[in-house]
């Protein structure tokens, strides 16, 4: 079981964001913001890691421990022209210590998952605003090759199954007949 809370902005302060591990006995238990808005991982054993910012990162939000206890990760926030909050551009995966990779394609995040017990994560990507650009990614966790890439066109191919959980996200107004 995985407890998720995510960040907030109130009155222009964000209000920290935290993930929490259940029924592991050895690994990730937490994972939340430190004092200074890295990450700071808490393994089941008391071991604390502060993980440093991505060079430009202001600020991280949506952590996520996968089912295997060992792997973590969080979406990196950068600051955006034409924005008055920063925006996930970079999902950072971690385990066993280290920060295993980065993914992303350079356009904002908007949600994310682990998929098969931590092997793979899906992510939903998009332009900031407009909806001009939707499009899912399915990541190999151990390689960071994409495995599975789905995006709404003309053909209308059928949503994939690992994508389901975005349909709001790619759809916000409803799929179109």
């Amino acid at each position: 079981m995985l407890l998720l809370l995510t960040s907030l902005m109130v009155s222009g302060s964000r209000i920290i964001c935290a993930a929490q591990s259940q029924g592991q006995r050895q690994g990730v238990m937490t994972v939340s913001a430190d004092s200074e808005g890295r990450a700071l991982v808490v393994e089941r054993s008391g071991r604390e890691w502060i993980v440093p910012n991505e060079t430009g990162q202001v600020s991280f939000d949506t952590p996520l421990i996968a089912v295997d206890g060992r792997t973590a990760g969080w979406l990196a926030e950068f600051p955006n022209c034409c924005t008055s909050y920063p925006i996930p551009l970079t999902l950072v995966l971690w385990r066993d210590g280290h920060v295993l990779r980065r993914v992303g394609n350079g356009m904002l995040i908007g949600r994310w998952q682990f998929r098969n017990g931590g092997t793979q994560v899906a992510y939903f990507t998009d332009t900031v605003h407009g909806n001009l650009a939707p499009a899912c990614v399915l990541v190999d966790v151990a390689t960071g090759r994409d495995v599975g890439r789905w995006m709404p066109g003309k053909k209308k191919k059928p949503l994939p199954g690992w994508a389901e959980a975005f349909r709001d996200d790619i759809w916000p107004f409803g799929e179109p007949r």
